[in-house]
């Protein structure tokens, strides 16, 4: 049968007689009904009625110890007789069955009759030697050491001595366990026939850090056996025993045992203090612990004043880090004298550890030692106990601190930009959340927004549902929700969170309107006043609404919504607010609020995501409308604003406009093939990082420092910087951080980071990383973007595709590319800002901290690289205005190489006759045959086609009208771009330049970049005289 525990086993009346070790051994965890029958069977003559022929050998084995474990007082005839007659049972299994019992008399018998038993040694020979050493079996152990071994031959002596060589015998993987139990029981005489027989097993088992033999025999008193086992001629008496066996003594009280080891080799006379230390502050912890109080005043008296200083301190702090009070009142009984200091020692050290681990009875037992410290234990560390409790969860000790320190409760809040917030969010602890923002009402948008808004993003990160909704309440936090709404962890929080809202704001309303049916609904506090953050938090449901209306996630009709939250006059006046000055102001003049990101922020957004509808809606608005037509309907939304980048850092945070996502693909369909050729994305990747390597070491003169006044370039790589650190800057944090600055602010170095895996410099709270635990290495999110950063490298770096924009060649256009990898790097090293003066007054700016990398967060990668292509053919807005300058640029080309097959004096006639048309307005141009001959045949209209095509890629189909149209400019025939384009693309210039002999026209101005000024040194600049064409 099976027992359901060991407690049931242990209380049926025979199975108890088998000890664990024969349970497991010998019947596997189960027993048979006919062996338990077998133990209550009294009358040996009943057993030998049974009949157990069919029971197999190992059944027998099991009868056999199950006999001999409930009939110790049976004769050996009558269990000879029992084991050859009615078990049947083999010599060997009778032998080894005595011998787990620790019968002597039955293996003599055996061993004598049956010699061969000694040449089979199954594995019970190692459970049977340590079962007799457990149970003190003298008897046994003295046989099995001396008769049993000398009747074996010197052979299997050898292996009997090799096979019981400590190793598989008395440790059998178990510390020890057979001379451990002897220790814990008593057994002196054993212990000594083990020691005589074995003269290595104590030192042995010593050096393998088994002392729990050593502990046994103290915790039971075994006088004795401490004795035998502390016997230097035992063991060598080595710093590496006499430390754990102080220490047990210790424990225990053994006060002789204590001095005994301590004149071995005096204790505070080990040459490694440091590590000598620490096994005395245990040991005299364990002292105190334990009530040794006598034994613990020995002690101390036995180290220096001021080892003891130091000892007792360090099992104060303890102590106290882990609750133990009964250890804090016995040092104050043990040194009245030291409470104030231990209490102090080490900037109040134990008051923070207690704090650290939830110990509120051990902070009160400590307040109560110390009064006059209560101040300096609260605000030690920056109020180190209020944050660290507020981290863990600790209501009750926050509540605590605030009680003892009423007046610096709103500085508990706010010390280390809101620690106790953030930290509370992070590991969760809504209860927390709750307490600090009763404390400080006043401090709510800061708290909150701490670390660019971190609380809810640890809490979103970890999952803490009702802590990310209980933030979200907060109208600042939802802003930076919705607007990063598709960050990793966000998408569902907000989704939901949205959803619920609206529908709770569907339910008010149905009710107010059935109150109230000729009632205007709107957010009004309980004095019936507007509700102005009500108002701004609706605002802000209503962006992402807009935001995520083509999308189409929140699963709701989008502009019955959107009709709804601007009926609501609350939310109506900050969105005209937001369109004025971004600014609100209520009547008194009590609440100001600053609304939106950017002026008209949600008709923008309406255009980003190209929902025609919603912008109509808006456009409703007469503010709204106002704003846009004072804009040109933001046009230029497509065109990167450098102003307005300056002044809005989360200019990289707006949507993507179609436009823009249509340049995406054509960028991505032009140069599929080049990538291919370089071998894919991760091979540009490492181009690209080795192009920044090479052009860190071609600028020394950004990556050089000044030691001591010589110039020293940095090295590249982490590895030679620290080398470069410990030669140069060792112990000198000053220096060392002048030279991370290089490294921070070297945009070559910076976008190689960027692109690393790991960033051996991102700062350990950047937070839109990734992170190896194991290594405990971060680096950017750079791997998601992957194959744009490789597609747009590759068109920054295009030199066939020069740049549209004046002043800029291909050079200054990776440059700009490499600058928006940096500026990507340090995103949020920019999140801080500070006071200074300009013009007279005192204003805020944002700046970079010189701290360690904290990359841009997903959403700001797309705006921020793509603005490094700002002047790329296939990226630049494509209106009529672009494509007419592309027309002219190509005009300007074309005619500069047409002129060259013309000689001089055609040339000044040609001028002539623009000129007395222009000046005096006599005659028509087209009338001349030489200006007739410069009109385009069908081979140039389809070159400037295919140009066009080539230039701007599939976004060019559709606009065919308007190269029409440029070249028809004022009613010039179709075919002769030189008269229409003579003004507007400045082509007079090249009948200005007319040389004095046959030679080839030159372009003296260099190219005509896009939007590039046509003006020419030295020449008086005529065109506003060219600006009317004469009529054909």
């Amino acid at each position: 049968m099976r027992f359901r525990s060991e407690n049931e086993r242990l209380n049926d009346p025979q199975a108890w007689m088998i000890n664990r070790f024969l349970w497991e051994a010998v019947y596997s965890g189960q027993i048979q009904e006919s062996t338990l029958r077998l133990m209550t069977i009294e009358n040996v003559m009943d057993v030998l009625t049974e009949n157990f022929v069919e029971a197999s050998n190992e059944e027998k084995l099991q009868h056999w110890v199950g006999i001999l474990l409930s009939h110790p007082d049976w004769t050996l005839l009558d269990l000879i007789r029992i084991a050859t007659d009615v078990l049947e049972i083999i010599p060997n299994d009778a032998f080894w069955g005595a011998a787990l019992i620790g019968r002597v008399d039955l293996m003599k018998h055996y061993s004598k009759d049956c010699p061969d038993v000694i040449h089979t040694l199954p594995k019970e020979e190692y459970l049977a030697f340590r079962l007799a050493i457990m149970d003190g079996n003298l008897k046994f152990v003295n046989y099995f050491l001396g008769d049993f071994m000398d009747n074996a031959s010197f052979n299997e002596v050898q292996r009997l001595e090799g096979m019981y060589d400590y190793k598989g015998v008395l440790r059998n993987n178990r510390g020890y366990s057979a001379f451990c139990q002897a220790a814990e029981n008593g057994h002196l005489d054993v212990l000594n026939r083990l020691a005589k027989r074995f003269p290595g097993i104590i030192d042995d088992m010593l050096a393998k850090k088994s002392y729990y033999a050593l502990e046994l025999a103290f915790k039971n008193g075994h006088h004795n056996i401490v004795k035998l086992i502390l016997n230097p001629n035992s063991w060598g008496a080595t710093k590496r025993n006499l430390r754990p066996a102080f220490s047990l003594a210790a424990k225990y009280g053994h006060a002789k045992a204590a001095i005994r080891l301590r004149n071995f080799t005096r204790i505070n006379e080990f040459h490694n203090w440091k590590y000598d230390s620490r096994t005395y502050i245990y040991a005299l912890r364990m002292a105190v612990k334990n009530g040794h109080l006598e034994l613990a005043k020995s002690m101390i008296s036995w180290v220096s004043p001021g080892e003891a200083v130091f000892i007792l301190n360090s099992v104060f702090l303890w102590a106290a880090e882990n609750g133990d009070l009964d250890v804090l009142n016995r040092l104050v009984e043990l040194a009245p004298d030291q409470v104030a200091a231990m209490v102090a020692e080490k900037s109040c050290q134990a008051f923070k550890r207690a704090a650290e681990n939830g110990h509120l009875n051990v902070l009160n037992l400590l307040v109560e030692l110390a009064p006059d410290q209560v101040a300096a234990m609260v605000a030690e560390d920056n109020y180190y106990a209020f944050s660290v409790a507020a981290q863990n969860g600790y209501l009750e000790m926050v509540t605590w601190l605030v009680e003892l320190a009423p007046d610096q409760a709103a500085m508990m809040v706010a010390a280390d930009d809101y620690y106790a917030f953030r930290l509370a969010a992070e590991n969760g602890h809504l209860d927390v959340l709750h307490c600090l923002v009763e404390l400080a009402p006043d401090q709510i948008v800061e708290m909150v927004a701490a670390w660019n808004y971190e609380a809810f993003r640890q809490a979103a990160i970890k999952g803490h549902t009702s802590v990310v909704r209980y933030l979200l309440q907060f109208s600042s936090v939802y802003a930076h929700a919705e607007s990063h709404w598709q960050e990793n962890h966000y998408t569902d929080y907000v989704t939901t969170y949205t959803q619920d809202y609206l529908q709770q704001l569907d339910e008010d309303w149905h009710a107010f309107s059935d109150a109230y049916p000729d009632g205007v609904y709107d957010f009004r506090n309980d004095e019936g006043e507007p509700d102005v953050l009500r108002a701004l938090h609706g605002y802000y449901v209503l962006r992402q609404v807009i935001r995520r209306s083509i999308e189409g996630g929140l699963g709701i009709d989008t502009l019955a919504t959107v009709e709804r939250l601007l009926n609501i006059p609350g939310i109506k006046e900050l969105v005209v607010a937001n369109v004025r000055s971004r600014r609100f102001r209520d009547e008194q003049q009590v609440v100001s609020l600053v609304i939106g990101q950017r002026h008209n922020e949600l008709l923008r957004l309406a255009f980003s995501v190209g929902h025609e509808d919603m912008i109509q809606r808006l456009l409703a608005i007469p503010a709204i409308r106002e704003a846009a037509e004072r804009h040109n309907f933001y046009d230029h939304e497509a065109v990167f604003d450098l102003r307005e980048l300056a002044q809005d850092r989360e200019s990289s945070m707006h949507g993507l406009t179609p436009q823009e996502q249509q340049s995406v693909s054509a960028i991505e369909e032009a140069y599929q093939g080049q990538l291919l050729e370089e071998g894919g994305a991760a091979a540009v990747m490492e181009s690209l990082k080795q192009q920044l390597r090479d052009l860190y070491e071609q600028r020394p003169e950004l990556s050089s420092i000044d030691i001591d006044g010589e110039l020293y370039a940095l090295p590249f790589d982490w590895e030679d910087m620290r080398v470069f650190i410990e030669t140069h800057a060792y112990m000198d944090e000053a220096l060392e951080q002048q030279i991370y600055n290089v490294y921070l602010q070297n945009h070559y170095h910076s976008a190689y980071r960027y692109l690393s895996k790991p960033n051996r410099w991102m700062a350990d709270n950047a937070s839109y990383v990734y992170i190896d635990r194991a290594s405990n290495t971060r680096w950017s999110t750079f791997e998601e973007y992957l194959p744009l950063i490789a597609y747009l490298w590759l068109a920054a770096s295009d030199e066939s595709r020069p740049p549209m924009e004046e002043g800029m060649g291909v050079s200054e256009r990776i440059d700009l590319f490499i600058r928006q990898l940096h500026l990507l790097n340090r995103a949020h090293n920019w999140d801080k800002s500070r006071e200074v003066e300009k013009d007279g007054r005192i204003i805020r700016e944002q700046y970079d901290d010189n701290e360690k990398d904290k990359p841009s967060c997903f959403s700001g990668v797309k705006r921020r690289l793509f603005q490094a292509l700002i002047s790329h053919p296939l990226y630049s807005p494509l209106n009529q205005v672009t494509v007419a300058q592309f027309v002219r640029e190509w005009a300007r080309d074309y005619y500069q190489a047409r002129l060259q097959d013309y000689s001089s004096d055609d040339l000044r006639t040609m001028q002539q006759v623009f000129d007395k048309a222009y000046d005096e307005g006599i005659g028509n141009p087209l009338d001349n045959p030489l200006i007739q001959s410069l009109a385009l045949g069908e081979e140039e209209q389809e070159a400037i086609t295919e140009a066009f095509l080539e230039r701007f890629g599939a976004r060019a189909k559709g606009w065919d009208f308007v190269i029409s149209s440029t070249l028809t400019a004022c009613g010039a025939v179709p075919d002769n771009a030189f008269v229409a384009l003579y003004a507007s693309a400045s082509l007079y210039r090249l009948l200005d330049e007319i040389p004095d002999q046959e030679q080839p026209l030159t372009n003296s101005s260099g190219n005509y970049g896009f939007f590039q000024s046509s003006g020419l040194s030295e020449q008086p600049d005529r065109s506003s005289d060219r600006n009317r064409m004469p009529l054909p």
